[in-house]
C-alpha cells in the first residue's frame, strides 16, 4: 500500500493598501493565506509582492512604489512541501502626497519711493523631507510701492532633490504674507 499526501491548496488574500510619501520606497506588506481544507490561517506564510504602474496588474513589474501615485500590488504565497503556493488578487495601492503648509514671507519699511517684495517662502507645518529644496515665484500684484498693506500671495511652489522637480509628491497648503509700508517720518531740521 502506498501513502500519498498532497499539498493543500491555499488562498491569498491582500486588501488595498494606502502610504503616504516619505521619500523612501515602501514594499507592501498585509497578505494573509489559508489553508482550503479546513479555512485555518497558515502561521509564518512568506509572500512575495509584484507592483504595477496603474491599475491593473499588467505589463512589466517595478520596484516598490516611492512617488506619490496610483499603482497596482499582488502578493503571492510561497509554497513549501506542505501546502502550494498562491497569488492574491490585483489590489491597489496608494502612495498619497505628504502634506505641508508653505508661507510667503512678510516684511515691511518706511515708504522711500521704491517698491517692497519678497520674494521668500518657508514650510511652516509639515517638513520637506532631506535633501529637498523649495523656492516660490509671487503673483505680479505682490508688490507695494505706497503707504499701507498688501498680500504677498504665492502662485507657484517647486520642490527639487537636486535638479529633479518632487513637487508632485507634496500636497501644499499656501499662505499669504503681508507686504507694509509706514507713512515716512518727516526729517526736522
Amino acid at each position: 500500500v502506498v501513502l500519498t499526501i498532497s499539498k493543500t491548496d491555499t488562498t491569498t488574500n491582500l486588501s488595498n493598501i494606502t502610504n503616504t510619501y516619505n521619500g523612501t520606497s515602501q514594499a507592501a506588506t498585509g497578505a494573509s493565506a489559508k489553508l482550503n481544507s479546513n479555512n485555518e490561517p497558515i502561521d509564518g506564510a512568506q509572500f512575495t509582492y509584484e507592483y504595477y504602474n496603474g491599475t491593473s496588474c499588467s505589463g512589466s513589474t517595478i520596484s516598490a512604489p516611492t512617488n506619490a501615485g496610483t499603482y497596482s500590488v499582488k502578493a503571492t504565497l510561497q509554497g513549501t512541501g506542505n501546502y502550494e503556493s498562491s497569488e492574491s488578487s490585483c489590489v491597489k495601492y496608494t502612495m498619497n502626497p505628504k502634506d505641508i503648509t508653505v508661507t510667503a514671507g512678510s516684511d515691511s519699511k518706511e515708504w522711500d519711493g521704491t517698491a517692497l517684495t519678497n520674494p521668500t517662502c518657508t514650510v511652516t507645518a509639515g517638513s520637506l523631507i532631506a535633501r529637498h529644496t523649495i523656492s516660490c515665484e509671487m503673483t505680479s500684484g505682490s508688490t507695494i510701492t505706497t503707504e499701507g498693506t498688501t498680500a504677498n500671495t504665492i502662485s507657484t511652489t517647486a520642490i527639487k532633490q537636486g535638479t529633479s522637480d518632487v513637487t508632485n509628491n507634496y500636497n501644499v497648503t499656501e499662505v499669504s504674507g503681508t507686504l507694509t509700508i509706514t507713512k515716512r517720518t518727516p526729517i526736522v531740521t
